[in-house]
């Protein structure tokens, strides 16, 4: 006979000679685990008799169908250890296996002449029109396509039909909340649902490592998430330690006081955070959670708080090795996924790049005045230096201080208002006629020239001979 334990799948219940036999067939198709159950009779008859087995009921033979390549790869995933073995509760498996489930009942009845790369496109082409998102049609079509790679290696077929794998940008949730959001939203659940959701806010762990967090795993002030319990192939650098300070003592010491508020008599329940001794699976589910979501008008995800606090880490300018350390974070790219940068945060830099450059030309019209000189002084002389000139009163250059100079054979070093030695005047002594900077009156001093016109001199002391 064929029977549901609790799910959509059938197992094959056969009593033979006095033996009970009993196993899960994995198939949701009535048909296929009635024809399951035939060949397991009549392969017991054959044994039984001592009779050759046919091919068709070798269990040692290649596999048949595209349901059995599954269960092959579902068996060497195990062996490898990238499912964990039986027994053992990890939501990453759980969710491996559903994945595999939906595979075998999409495609399990299938051989693979019958699997074509025209079939693998209309199965696409439905899910897509029956509303299904790209990521979780790739998700079944990627264990096919590992079911089918692992028969080709292993020599049970010899070709692989295109299979497609659909584009997934823009498909990564970008969801977070503000720190009053999050507080308004623990307001509306119950108090050991609010210190898991604000533990997961303070410290961006998953939502299966806390759940896997046990009495056990405290040593004084320090909570150590142990290896198999972290997300990763379950090597010890995977393991974390996380110091509980602050708000987080907090919340550890009134899970404790529950845990000794436990009725006498009964056996404390070894986890931290628990609904009523049992392990939360889902808390998105669960009817508080809805019902905060509907009271404050956002339709927050668990994995939102985890992004929140990787951009307030961000923002509190905490270093990013320590944050990836303390998240469980492996890689840049998956720490940028996570770091959302919203509006209000370009608004914020913009507005202190803004304030950087103010500054700066603050700080820049200060220097002159900081220097001693006007503003108008500092550009004059600056542009003096420029043009090479260090005297300009009476018509004087420098190029013309250095050949006088070098026509007595000395070196000439010519002196801001001091004539050059050995050199005359091209302006003649007799001329009576002030330079034509005389009339400008004293204390202020003159606009720059532009070049290529000689930058003029400053004015001279208010009644003082002019040199020829």
């Amino acid at each position: 006979m064929i029977f549901k334990r609790g799910g959509t799948n059938y197992h094959v219940r056969v009593r033979f000679r006095g033996k009970l036999y009993q196993f899960p067939t994995r198939q949701s198709n009535p048909d296929t685990a009635r024809r399951l159950e035939r060949e397991f009779r009549e392969r017991l008859a054959l044994e039984d008799a001592g009779l050759a087995l046919p091919a068709r009921l070798r269990t040692g033979d290649a596999p048949r169908t595209i349901g059995q390549m599954l269960d092959a790869l579902e068996l060497d995933l195990k062996l490898r250890g990238k499912l964990p073995a039986e027994g053992t509760r990890k939501r990453s498996a759980d969710k491996a296996l559903c994945n595999l489930n939906r595979a075998r009942r999409d495609f399990g009845r299938l051989t693979p002449r019958e699997l074509t790369a025209e079939f693998v496109d209309r199965y696409i082409e439905g899910r897509l029109a029956a509303g299904n998102k790209p990521a979780s049609i790739n998700r079944a079509t990627q264990l096919l396509r590992q079911a089918l790679g692992l028969a080709r290696k292993r020599g049970h077929v010899r070709e692989i039909p295109d299979i497609k794998r659909l584009s997934e940008n823009g498909n990564a949730r970008r969801g977070f909340c503000s720190e009053p959001e999050f507080r308004k939203f623990c307001s509306y659940l119950p108090p050991h649902l609010a210190d898991f959701a604000t533990f997961a806010y303070l410290t961006g762990m998953r939502f299966g490592e806390i759940t896997s967090l046990k009495w056990e795993d405290v040593r004084d002030d320090t909570i150590t998430l142990l290896a198999q319990n972290a997300k990763g192939d379950g090597r010890a650098d995977n393991a974390r330690s996380i110091p509980c300070v602050g708000e987080l003592r907090e919340i550890l010491e009134r899970r404790r006081a529950a845990r000794d508020a436990v009725l006498k008599g009964q056996r404390p329940c070894p986890l931290i955070f628990h609904c009523e001794g049992r392990r939360i699976q889902s808390i998105c589910n669960l009817g508080p959670w809805r019902r905060a979501r509907t009271l404050t008008g956002r339709p927050l995800l668990f994995h939102d708080l985890r992004r929140s606090f990787a951009r307030n880490a961000d923002e509190a300018g905490i270093s990013r090795a320590v944050v990836m350390q303390i998240a469980g974070w492996r890689s840049e790219s998956m720490w940028r996924r996570y770091n959302i940068v919203n509006l209000d945060r370009t608004r914020t830099a913009l507005e202190q790049l803004q304030e950087f450059r103010e500054r700066t030309v603050q700080a820049q019209q200060a220097q002159p005045q900081a220097d001693g000189l006007p503003v108008a002084s500092a550009q004059h002389v600056d542009l003096a230096k420029s043009q090479g000139q260090s005297s300009v009163g009476g018509g004087s250059t420098t190029g013309e201080a250095r050949r006088g100079a070098a026509a007595h054979g000395t070196e000439a070093k010519p002196r801001s208002g001091a004539k050059c030695h050995g050199q005359e005047s091209r302006h003649s002594s007799t001329s009576n006629t002030p330079t034509q900077h005389s009339a400008v009156p004293p204390g202020i001093p003159p606009s720059p020239v532009p070049a290529p016109y000689p930058a003029p001199a400053p004015p001279a002391p208010e009644g003082a001979a002019v040199r020829a």
